[in-house]
């Protein structure tokens, strides 16, 4: 788990301790990208009254926005209904999209020489069809496998990366003079998480799934079922707003 207000990453280190050198890379890896996003405050000052009754001031801290995840402001806070947070699922699916690529480049390192050398096996290929036949994932999802099929490693969120992997290919379908690859879309959605800044990519989703599509997929947060919502949502909007355009084309 990471807490980036104190800039702090915890491992379980019953888990991590003496297991697997890759899985263990790619958790740091995905929780670094966590730690070392967009981070905004918002601090208030507030007056309460002490022990012996005098009026004292202290200052409320709390975190406002972290990587693309944006949190609602403590005036709403004080009001338990009123507490929400936004793109969480977002912030979930970038990471997992570019955890899911570093691997390769983590495997390249010579500390993995024979991680590499047990995975590009063909015994190790067979087995992650198995275990993907068997456990109904993405054989693409698994990267690491042991001695059984009960002993893998997945990638995180794919039903998330799912809904990630529908923006930056539609986007990339409808601005095909601006993006060469749906990569070069991805970047985009990297560059919001580091820099905080939301209204680019706002326009490139509302541009191509339709008004109000951004703040649904700001619904998304880091539960599977909502990840399977908003990629409803998202493919039903999409064939709606084509509908339209190819409406208003034939009309005119």
């Amino acid at each position: 788990s990471t807490f980036p207000e104190y800039q702090t990453i915890i491992f379980n280190v019953d888990a991590i301790r003496g297991g697997n050198k890759l899985k263990f890379a790619i958790i740091v890896f995905h929780e670094l990208m966590h730690l070392k996003g967009h981070l905004a405050f918002e601090a208030e000052e507030r007056e309460f009254e002490n022990k012996e009754g005098k009026i004292k001031v202290d200052v409320d801290v709390s975190v406002l926005r972290r990587g693309l995840a944006v949190k609602s402001a403590q005036k709403h806070r004080e009001y338990a209904q009123e507490k929400h947070e936004h793109f969480r699922g977002l912030e979930e699916a970038v990471v997992s999209y570019f955890e899911k690529n570093f691997v390769q480049e983590i495997l390249s390192l010579p500390i993995f020489e024979k991680e590499k050398e047990q995975l590009t096996s063909i015994g190790a290929a067979d087995l992650k069809q198995k275990i993907a036949e068997s456990k109904k994932i993405n054989s693409e999802d698994v990267y690491w496998v042991g001695e059984s099929k009960e002993d893998y490693a997945e990638f995180s969120y794919p039903h998330h990366r799912k809904v990630f992997n529908l923006l930056i290919n539609e986007i990339k379908k409808k601005f095909p003079d601006k993006y060469n690859s749906p990569d070069e879309v991805a970047l985009e959605f990297l560059r919001s998480k580091f820099n905080g800044k939301l209204r680019d990519i706002a326009e490139l989703v509302e541009k191509t799934f339709g008004d109000l599509s951004f703040r649904v997929l700001g619904i998304m947060n880091d539960d599977e079922n909502s990840a399977i919502n908003v990629l409803e949502y998202l493919r039903a909007a999409l064939r709606n707003k084509n509908s339209k355009e190819r409406g208003k084309y034939v009309k005119e």
